[in-house]
């Protein structure tokens, strides 16, 4: 399929009627159903172009920011309960017996430490004493991260806590806003149109209702002229005359999206497995 770069004007659709129907059936040049094909003509070939091209992204990208809305907001809320306990954990560890022993530790270490120095600074001992320092800050480093890990840790748990509630409710609200927005509503209030059998239908009706009493081999072969400009295809006149022949044609499809139909199931299944696997483990 080539691309599409003209569009239809009243002066083509004139010459291209000139082509399909005899003498006697072509209508005026200023009949104003040319004009009127030329615009539905016109109309065919950018839903076409918007179907095989930024449409069709839109809807991917639509899909994907739905999917998390769904993971976000109904798969999401289940773990709260690992979060909530996380914070709760940390600050017990803080009142327990082995915090306890670390402070009474670090408070032998600092009356430890303040007799060393007086002993090395009354021998004038200076580079004894500058040693000593120097070995003194560093394990009061390490002491210290030792002690503060505990609070800590029991901040960043409630700074986790505090962003998991704050994601879900986003979700949540946007979930019940009806995000994702589609951005251009002819995505979902048009049948997808990418190739000519996807038109025809629609373009040999309109044809009919503008040029009443042509030929039904004029449309096909109308249909078989225009196809090229419209979706770059090039039927035969026998191709578009059989299609109408044998109703080939698929149904119209509107685009939907199917927010977390997939991952529902995907999700059910893991349960599944789980529940089977600890039914057979007891």
């Amino acid at each position: 399929m080539r691309e599409v770069e003209k569009a239809f004007t009243p002066e083509t659709v004139f010459a291209l009627l000139q082509k399909v129907l005899k003498a006697g059936l072509v209508p005026g040049s200023t009949d104003p159903a040319i004009a009127n094909l030329a615009r539905v003509l016109n109309t065919l070939r950018w839903k076409v172009r918007g179907w095989t091209g930024p449409w069709i992204r839109e809807l991917e990208d639509l899909q994907r920011i739905g999917d998390a809305i769904f993971v976000l907001s109904e798969l999401l809320p289940t773990q709260r309960e690992n979060y909530a306990a996380s914070p709760g954990m940390h600050e017990r560890w803080g009142r327990t017996d082995a915090a306890v022993d670390a402070r009474a530790h670090r408070a032998a270490f600092d009356s430890s430490v303040a007799a060393t120095r007086a002993r090395l600074a009354a021998a004038g001992a200076e580079a004894d004493l500058a040693a000593f320092n120097a070995n003194v800050i560093a394990a009061r480093a390490r002491n210290t991260k030792m002690e503060v890990h505990a609070d800590r840790a029991a901040a960043q748990a409630r700074a986790r806590l505090a962003a998991f509630d704050a994601l879900v409710t986003a979700a949540l609200a946007a979930r019940d806003l009806g995000l994702p927005m589609v951005n251009d509503p002819v995505v979902v209030m048009t049948p997808r149109t990418e190739r000519w059998r996807d038109f025809a239908e629609e373009l040999a009706a309109i044809f009919h209702s503008l040029l009443p009493g042509r030929p039904k081999a004029a449309v096909y072969r109308f249909i078989a002229e225009v196809a090229p400009g419209i979706s770059g295809e090039r039927p035969s006149f026998y191709d578009v005359e059989v299609a109408f022949k044998q109703k080939r044609f698929a149904a119209p499809k509107f685009a939907r999206l199917v927010i977390g139909e997939n991952l529902q199931v995907k999700t059910a299944s893991k349960k599944k497995h789980f529940a089977n696997r600890d039914k057979r483990a007891g």
